[in-house]
């Protein structure tokens, strides 16, 4: 087997009815920040700017042209016209895949379905509160709700949580999280179902570096996390978990060069190490071309732009913490 990484692959039909499910009906509100297509991005492991796109494109093949962005591709048409007045059946679909994606997402996620309508066990409006509680910047995760048969959800902005809060903050906010919902769930209602990402449960758990390792193992899947010390763990984790929008492809080849493991150049590795932040020489061989490649597809001028951002968006998130302290 041999891996290779890559930006822009086309929409499966799955996507593209998951995405239709979150796009807003009653107006065009679906800009890259609108919580709605982030919390889609993290879901589908798509860009936000790409989802934005895509509610675009669902918008023009509702109205055939009227509204919207053109030149939707035919898979978009299908999804649309399967649900057309049939909103019912298009939810019930999007929430079977969503339960899915919910279980392996990275990112770790809370998802509650409840019936009825109302107000939900978490709301946008909740998220000062629960910030201040524990001390997690509202930057570092995003909570939706959409009515309905409502859908409430809590992602966790990784990035964030590496690099400017760690791993036992992360922790105490994903336990924090769960009594909140725990204070908030009424007995007189029907129980409501909650979808738990595996990195959600490893978080609530105490196991963050369970975490970090089923990131490493995603992106490089010849890695072992285990041979890397705590610290440069974490660092690999918080870099990877930058790559949003990247797609690992796995493929099966009868004879390929690049399934052999070959030594990486001393400048190569320097090189990944100043990229990283970790020290990956512990890593085999095979992981370590992996992730050459890697940084081969994500060092464009979109990401190279978006990795600025955060830096200097963690930069001023560490100084304001540090100024919380002092006073």
């Amino acid at each position: 087997m041999t891996v290779r990484y890559a930006r822009g692959e086309p929409w499966s039909e799955d996507e593209w009815t998951v995405a239709w499910d979150a796009c807003p009906k009653d107006s065009q509100r679906y800009g890259p920040s609108d919580r709605n297509v982030r919390e889609v991005a993290l879901l589908l492991n798509r860009t936000p700017s790409a989802v934005s796109h895509s509610f675009g494109n669902l918008w023009s093949a509702w109205t055939h042209g009227r509204v919207g962005l053109g030149n939707y591709s035919h898979e978009c048409e299908v999804v649309v016209n399967r649900y057309r007045n049939r909103m019912g059946r298009l939810h019930t679909d999007a929430l079977r895949l969503r339960r899915d994606l919910t279980q392996s997402s990275l990112a770790p996620r809370i998802e509650i379905h409840e019936e009825g309508s109302g107000r939900g066990l978490l709301d946008p409006s909740d998220a000062w509160g629960i910030s201040s509680e524990t001390g997690v910047s509202r930057t570092a995760f995003v909570i939706y709700s959409r009515r309905g048969s409502i859908i409430d959800g809590l992602v966790t902005n990784l990035p964030y949580l590496f690099w400017v809060f760690g791993p036992a903050l992360g922790e105490r906010f994903v336990r924090y999280v769960e009594t909140h919902l725990g204070v908030r769930q009424d007995s007189s209602k029907p129980t409501p179902e909650i979808q738990r990402s595996q990195s959600w449960v490893a978080a609530a758990n105490g196991r963050w570096d369970l975490v970090e390792s089923q990131i490493i193992t995603h992106y490089l899947p010849s890695a072992d996390p285990d041979r890397l010390s705590a610290q440069n763990r974490t660092r690999l984790a918080g870099f990877l978990s930058e790559l949003l929008g990247v797609r690992v492809i796995t493929v099966a080849t009868a004879v390929s060069p690049r399934a052999q493991p070959h030594r990486v150049s001393r400048t190569r590795l320097r090189q990944i190490r100043s990229q990283t932040c970790a020290d990956v020489s512990a890593l085999s061989a095979a992981a370590q071309t992996e992730l050459d490649e890697l940084l081969e597809v994500v060092r464009t001028g979109p990401f190279v732009r978006s990795h600025r951002q955060l830096r200097t968006r963690v930069r001023r998130l560490e100084r304001q913490r540090r100024l919380d302290e002092f006073n």
